[in-house]
């Protein structure tokens, strides 16, 4: 029900954390709606706290807490690969795979809201 009121690129967002594996959904989605409850009246702060997770703004050289939670359960990092047009290079902060995508996807939408697009997600 809490979803409801999410952007639908949020929704979609959530359910490949859900359903896609990698490692515990209850962690990534705790610390995700925390930081969607405290920017409710914001999509586009929406985006970008959720994004901080993932390495956003992130110092160079450090990682992001969800890469850091995916390294100490046991996943790799360095893919080099481009994500959504992003070089993985330019993802700086996620380096698990997985992050990477989810960075990139996080980026676009931002940029796209920003520039004040409409985004459409199809099903």
């Amino acid at each position: 029900e809490e979803w409801t009121s999410l952007h639908p690129a949020m929704v979609e967002f959530l359910s490949d954390l859900m359903y896609q594996g990698g490692y515990y959904a209850y962690d990534r989605i705790a610390w995700i709606n925390t930081r969607l409850k405290s920017n409710s009246d914001d999509d586009l702060n929406q985006f970008k706290s959720v994004g901080e997770l993932f390495g956003l703004n992130l110092a160079p050289g450090s990682r992001s807490d969800m890469d850091e939670y995916g390294l100490d359960i046991g996943e790799t990092a360095g893919n080099t690969e481009t994500f959504y047009d992003i070089p993985a290079q330019e993802l700086t902060g996620a380096t698990l795979r997985r992050n990477r995508l989810r960075l990139a996807y996080l980026l676009n939408v931002i940029h796209a809201m920003e520039q004040g697009k409409e985004i459409e997600v199809v099903d």
